[in-house]
């Protein structure tokens, strides 16, 4: 969903976008782009193009459905 609306010309940002495990926590998001922090928020001279705070909210509202709908799917083709 991140990369999806992710704003760019080159698509430098949109390709640094990854998953990363550590442990049990995941993080997602874009890695060793340094002015990601800018099109999310702005600057004086650009406004901001939030791609974050918009799949933050995506993913809750549509992550227990989804994965609802997946453990569904797994207990449905254990019978």
């Amino acid at each position: 969903h991140m990369r999806a609306i992710t704003p760019g010309d080159t698509g430098k940002l949109k390709g640094s976008i990854s998953a990363k495990q550590e442990g049990d926590v995941w993080t997602v998001g874009p890695r060793n782009v340094k002015y990601a922090g800018f099109v999310e928020h702005g600057t004086s001279r650009s406004p901001a193009q939030p791609y974050v705070a918009p799949t933050i909210a995506w993913a809750k509202q549509q992550g227990p459905k989804r994965l609802s709908k997946k453990i569904e799917g797994v207990i449905e083709g254990d019978k």
